[in-house]
């Protein structure tokens, strides 16, 4: 008997060390919305799925953490995260400044540009401004003449956005009193109205539209892509302002996911195109 009690704590001393290493990075929760293919979404049997989380899986093994991931809606991420229901916030956030008054971020794992996109019954077919991209950072004679042929083409149209987002912001600064504004709680749900004809126009990041165009949605991109001043730095993890120590972590290994390439592939792998941004 006590040589068997010998060999279970031998062999007890010999694992547990393994045990504690594959761990040894604490304990994460982190947050997505779980409505935006294929950013991040549920399946069927309610697992979730798709670019973040694999971001979140990979950046756990490189910790050795101990990772759980949760499903919450977007508008009320931010003020759970202070309110310390989990540790940081992983659904296509956007690096803005509003928000880092708030919050702080990581720096950005993705950067996509933003788009209108409507259905074949739409009223609006197509947005002839004369650029095809638009940085609002950079506004000089052809920006703003497209933004003017932006607002007289879209004017009296009832444009559908996710609420609290940076589309939202975009349309209340650069189209007020031009079009109506109609908010959802998912990216899915304006969609659905798009679908029904209760929107003329929704808008989204293209790396949102160009994916669920392949999976058969009868969509078309229309207008130029937008980028810069209301539409940030990219979207980046959120964490509490007090957890600097956290941030660092996570900084540090999403600077070594993209110098390695990780960033690269499973962009790929979710959108067919790069939209990871330069170190």
């Amino acid at each position: 008997m006590r040589k068997l009690a010998f060999t279970l704590l031998t062999w007890l001393s010999l694992v547990s060390p393994a045990l504690s290493q594959a761990t040894d990075g604490g304990t994460i929760r982190f947050a997505t919305e779980g409505a935006y293919k294929p950013w991040n979404f549920k399946e069927a049997d309610g697992k979730l799925q798709g670019f973040e989380i694999d971001i979140i899986n990979e950046v756990c093994g490189r910790l050795r953490a101990n990772c759980t991931t949760v499903a919450s809606p977007f508008d009320g991420l931010i003020p759970a995260l202070n309110a310390s229901r989990f540790d940081v916030i992983v659904a296509s956030l956007t690096i803005t400044a509003r928000r880092r008054e708030a919050i702080d971020f990581t720096r950005p794992y993705a950067n996509s540009a933003r788009t209108f996109y409507v259905t074949p019954a739409s009223s609006v077919r197509a947005l002839s401004l004369g650029l095809d991209d638009i940085d609002l950072d950079a506004i000089g004679p052809n920006e703003t003449e497209a933004l003017n042929r932006l607002r007289t083409a879209l004017r009296g149209k009832v444009v559908g956005v996710q609420v609290r987002t940076t589309l939202e912001t975009f349309l209340n600064k650069y189209l007020t009193g031009v079009v109506q504004v109609r908010t959802y709680d998912t990216q899915e749900n304006v969609d659905l109205d798009l679908e029904a004809g209760r929107l003329d126009v929704a808008m989204a990041n293209t790396a949102y539209t160009m994916p669920a165009i392949k999976d058969g949605k009868k969509f078309t991109l229309i207008g130029p892509r937008f980028r810069g001043d209301v539409f940030g730095e990219g979207q980046g993890m959120g964490v509490r302002k007090a957890d600097g120590q956290l941030r660092a972590r996570l900084d540090a290994t999403l600077n070594a996911m993209l110098a390695d390439g990780t960033l690269r592939r499973l962009s790929d792998k979710w959108f067919g195109f790069d939209l990871i941004p330069v170190m």
